[in-house]
């Protein structure tokens, strides 16, 4: 089902609706991290949660990132949804695909944020 914006709406069981304004641009990877970032950066945004700092100084790789991802980053680190310390070491790998592990935490992560898991 689409809405006249345009936005997915899926529905699970009958009673939990989603909305996600987020459709991918030419070229973009579903499963990049900074793809990620910035669909889960709409969810945080739609549902007005509450987003702590997030410093992405230490990370020496997110030099070729839009302004616009990097504030994803920022706020999915921030929601608490992303590691703030990445891969580790100063890495982010913006780049880099998720695998099934970090999917499913980051799920859990957004499920918790969102009240639906404690």
């Amino acid at each position: 089902m689409q809405t006249d914006k345009g936005d997915a709406i899926t529905q699970f069981g009958g009673n939990v609706q989603v909305s996600l304004p987020y459709t991918l641009k030419d070229g973009e990877n579903p499963n990049a991290i900074q793809e990620m970032a910035a669909v889960l950066a709409n969810i945080i945004y739609y549902r007005d949660v509450v987003v702590g700092d997030a410093v992405l100084s230490n990370f020496t790789d997110l030099g070729g990132v839009s302004a616009a991802n990097l504030t994803a980053i920022q706020t999915a680190i921030g929601a608490g949804l992303l590691s703030a310390e990445g891969m580790g070491g100063g890495i982010f790998d913006p780049n880099g695909l998720t695998t099934r592990g970090q999917a499913t935490q980051i799920q859990i992560n957004l499920l918790k944020v969102l009240g639906q898991l404690y």
